[in-house]
């Protein structure tokens, strides 16, 4: 996660980042484009990677942390359940459905 240096919006990653100091530089010519004039002075003429690079010369990611406002954390958490579950299947469901399987099987 980034924050922008000019407005302290919080963005998900540096491309985000990008395309927030670049589209709000270029609708509203603020504070936004005179941040992109001094650290980026041919801004418009780069591209989103080569933008994207030299932004990155003059911010560093943040940390958030886990219970920030605004982070959405929902699919690290259905990742963590999921995990959870997997963790404690000890696996005798698994033949349960095989054996039902092979009696479908042998009635057909």
């Amino acid at each position: 996660m980034y924050e922008c240096p000019v407005c302290g919006d919080r963005q998900a990653d540096l491309d985000h980042l990008t395309d927030h100091v670049a589209i709000t530089a270029s609708i509203e010519g603020d504070d936004h484009e005179r941040w992109l004039d001094a650290h980026a002075s041919d801004w418009p003429d780069l591209t989103t990677a080569a933008l994207a690079d030299r932004i990155a010369e003059s911010v560093q990611p943040i940390d958030p942390g886990p219970d920030a406002p605004g982070v959405d954390r929902r699919a690290e958490q259905a990742r963590d359940a999921f995990q959870a579950g997997l963790d404690a299947t000890d696996g005798s469901d698994a033949d349960e459905r095989t054996d039902a399987d092979e009696r479908t099987d042998a009635d057909e």
